[in-house]
């Protein structure tokens, strides 16, 4: 028999909430950037859409500290990055994996902004290795996508890694790449379908399993 497709209508609801946590990378050699990077978060918090959340955490050493949660105001977010504290390294992974925890119960479409200067500082992925870090964003369809200030030694990971979890990379001071980024997080959609299915069957002996071959088609995807 056919089931009512509520996935799709589930599915639909949860794409059209955004959940964005931005990472603040708080190294040291950020601390150039900061200015920089004020006037760029004020134009994404001004420009989102109503349904966007977004929550701010930073990453200073192995310490990631979430100082705005989801539905914090924009002043607030603006004020918490004009006084965070900067070290000399940063373990970055482990703030991915922070945010991805801290968001991953929350029914919504849900993405990951890296802003960083790519420098290594041999601690990047230490906690958290950057194989854990993506096959953690993989299997809860969180996209990585990443502001990078400049070429550094990390960059090219970064790239890489933001590829393989379908996010965006950018140049900070490309400004096209920048207006568009929270855009194009808006617009994507995630690669989990929700299905509901309450069965029609009664056992005779109570609760027992029931087997179930489920085939969906969704989108001209079979």
């Amino acid at each position: 028999s056919h089931i009512p497709t509520v996935g799709s209508v589930n599915t639909q609801r949860r794409d059209e909430i955004d959940d964005i946590v931005i990472i603040y990378d708080c190294k040291t050699s950020m601390r150039r950037y900061a200015s920089d990077f004020s006037i760029i978060l004020d134009r994404w918090l001004q420009n989102k859409a109503d349904t966007t959340n977004v929550s701010f955490m930073t990453v200073n050493e192995d310490d990631a500290v979430t100082l705005c949660d989801f539905g914090t105001g924009r002043l607030t977010i603006l004020d918490a990055l004009d006084n965070v504290n900067y070290s000399d390294w940063t373990d970055i992974g482990f703030a991915i994996k922070n945010a991805a925890y801290y968001m991953m119960s929350r029914f919504s479409h849900k993405a990951i902004i890296l802003v960083t200067d790519g420098d290594e500082t041999k601690n990047n992925f230490n906690k958290f290795k950057t194989d854990d870090a993506e096959s953690l964003l993989a299997n809860n369809d969180i996209t990585l996508n990443v502001v990078s200030f400049r070429n550094g030694n990390v960059s090219d990971l970064l790239q890489f890694m933001s590829a393989n979890t379908d996010g965006i990379y950018c140049d900070a001071y490309k400004k096209a790449d920048l207006q568009d980024l929270m855009t194009k997080i808006e617009a994507q959609k995630g690669k989990e379908i929700i299905l509901s299915y309450r069965s029609k069957a009664v056992s005779r002996f109570g609760e027992e399993p029931i087997n179930l071959f489920l085939e969906v088609s969704y989108n001209g995807t079979k």
